[in-house]
């Protein structure tokens, strides 16, 4: 199941026929600081895969619970889908316009979400580019519009599912085939940066920036 290739020299190999990796939640993980490891305001998620093929239908990459979430899947043509839970049965879909190549070069995943944003709240990004984003807020939210002033579902302490899923996915997904050589949460909403650019591009509207810079 180890590799010994990888970012830092070693990744997991995923057979595609039930290899999955079963974690804690930050919640759950007994860590010290765990009150603060779990945020249902602001989330991101950030993966590097290698997939060796493509599923049926779907295929899991990261599956968070079910009724609630961030779920990270790949569809028939490769592209990456992540769905984000306003309710246990409702959420955003964003599908990237890249899909991830089967030629062994990785692909990085950026999943991101900040509750307070008027607009774009939930953003995709493959190898630093932005593939997808969310519209403009809706009081009843919708497929493409998240729901104004909602955190993620069961993305708070206490309420959420205890365990994630890297690899095996859920609802009756294929399970994923391909090396994994990342898979990172940070409660905290980030920005990509591609250095070579020798800049960077702050998307957050100023409009949507509170009292404390934030």
């Amino acid at each position: 199941f180890l590799d010994p290739e990888g970012l830092s020299g070693w990744c997991h190999n995923f057979n595609g026929d039930g290899d999955k990796l079963i974690v804690l939640s930050p919640e759950y993980s007994g860590s010290g600081d765990a009150p603060g490891s779990i945020n249902g305001n602001q989330s991101s998620f950030v993966l590097h895969i290698r997939p060796d093929t493509w599923p049926v239908e779907k295929m899991g990459i990261l599956w968070t619970g079910g009724a609630g979430g961030i779920d990270i899947l790949l569809n028939s043509s490769g592209k990456v889908v992540a769905q984000f839970f306003y309710s246990k049965s409702d959420f955003v879909e964003l599908i990237s316009h890249t899909p991830a190549m089967k030629n062994g070069n990785p692909t990085n995943i950026i999943v991101t979400f900040d509750k307070d944003l008027t607009h774009g709240n939930c953003k995709l990004f493959l190898n630093g580019k932005l593939e997808d984003q969310s519209g403009r807020v809706l009081t009843a939210g919708s497929s493409t519009r998240w729901k104004t002033g909602t955190s993620i579902e069961k993305f708070e302490r206490d309420t959420m599912g205890y365990l994630w899923s890297i690899g095996g996915g859920g609802g009756g997904t294929e399970s994923f085939d391909g090396k994994m050589e990342e898979v990172v949460y940070y409660p905290l909403t980030i920005y990509p940066v591609n250095p070579a650019e020798g800049k960077f591009t702050w998307t957050k509207p100023v409009s949507d920036i509170d009292s404390n810079g934030k």
